[in-house]
């Protein structure tokens, strides 16, 4: 991994060079991110997808969701899976308290993300 030049010994930029000579448009002794200062690739790369990517363009995600939820009404509601696991089906009432709690969660979270898009503007 390069950094800048200002960090490294005459040693460590020719250790570089001669790791990285194969790699095309690699500049040696600079930095990997091209920033005036430095930041998480993280927070570059991933931050604007969040606004722009759908969630249901990931299949593999989304049909790993719905997997998931069939499998937990399976072992809920199939008798001998029900015995086999150890559990009892969810109550009308106790439902209604997850389907409210989901729902203040997601207010909850729609709120940080309004509140994270307008501390990206200032």
């Amino acid at each position: 991994m390069a950094y800048h030049t200002s960090h490294m010994g005459g040693r460590s930029i020719l250790k570089e060079a001669r790791i990285m000579k194969d790699v095309p448009m690699w500049k040696v002794g600079e930095s990997v991110y091209n920033f005036g200062r430095w930041m998480p690739p993280a927070t570059i790369e991933l931050r604007p997808d969040v606004y722009v990517i759908p969630p249901w363009s990931n299949l593999w995600l989304v049909g790993s969701i719905v997997l998931t939820m069939l499998l937990h009404i399976l072992i809920l509601y199939v008798r001998p899976l029900s015995i086999l696991f150890s559990v009892t089906p969810l109550s009308w009432a106790e439902w209604t308290v997850v389907f409210f709690s989901f729902i203040s969660l997601a207010a909850f979270c729609l709120l940080l993300l309004l509140i994270c898009g307008c501390i990206s503007l200032i």
